[in-house]
């Protein structure tokens, strides 16, 4: 930030700032949180994480330009496949919260695998309550979980790691990848799990 106030400031960082209309003089750590990340973590979401690199590598003010105008319009999607998958989640959320369960887990063909942990955070936040989030794709499904204190998610699945291909996190968060063949017995583990552990 101070680097920023005194001008001596990265040109890819400097042409980001001009797309996220926000006034360089006033740019502090909201600024960066709320409006320059997001823009760059877009890039790996929606496409690829090496076009943050280069924008922020690059002394070239074609692609400078270029590379902040794409980080932008990646962002725009990303914002708008964030808001219409929790829309179609909130429905199932809300066939599960009315059947009482202890857990959330919402999967769905062909969601952007970038984007659920994104609806699962904000689907914990709404509910306060265990999320995961899948997409299921080529008989594969990875998905992003969150939890709530006292929960220990990554523990939780590493109660069914024999129906898992991969996972890892922290009490928090965690990812996961599984055979679709593997789902709903995981599924039912899950749950059994959140039963036994959340009153």
């Amino acid at each position: 930030i101070m680097a920023i106030k005194n001008n001596n400031i990265n040109k890819g960082l400097l042409e980001l700032i001009k797309h996220a209309k926000v006034e360089q003089s006033s740019c502090d750590s909201y600024h960066f949180g709320f409006m320059l990340g997001p823009r760059v973590n877009a890039a790996g979401r929606m496409d690829h994480a090496l076009n943050a690199v280069r924008l922020f590598t690059s002394n070239n003010p074609q692609q400078i330009n270029t590379l902040a105008l794409k980080l932008n319009s990646l962002n725009i999607k990303r914002q708008e496949l964030t808001e219409k998958m929790l829309k179609e989640a909130l429905v199932e959320a809300q066939k599960q919260i009315d059947a009482q369960k202890k857990l959330l887990f919402i999967v769905k063909d062909g969601w952007s695998e970038g984007i659920v942990g994104l609806v699962a955070g904000r689907l914990n936040e709404r509910f306060h309550l265990p999320v995961l989030v899948g997409s299921i794709k080529n008989g594969m499904v990875r998905g992003s979980a969150r939890s709530i204190p006292g929960f220990d998610i990554t523990s939780a699945i590493s109660q069914a790691d024999e129906l898992l291909e991969k996972f890892g996190g922290h009490n928090q968060a965690a990812g996961f990848t599984l055979l679709e063949e593997n789902l709903e017995a995981f599924i039912e583990k899950i749950q059994e799990v959140a039963v036994e552990n959340l009153s």
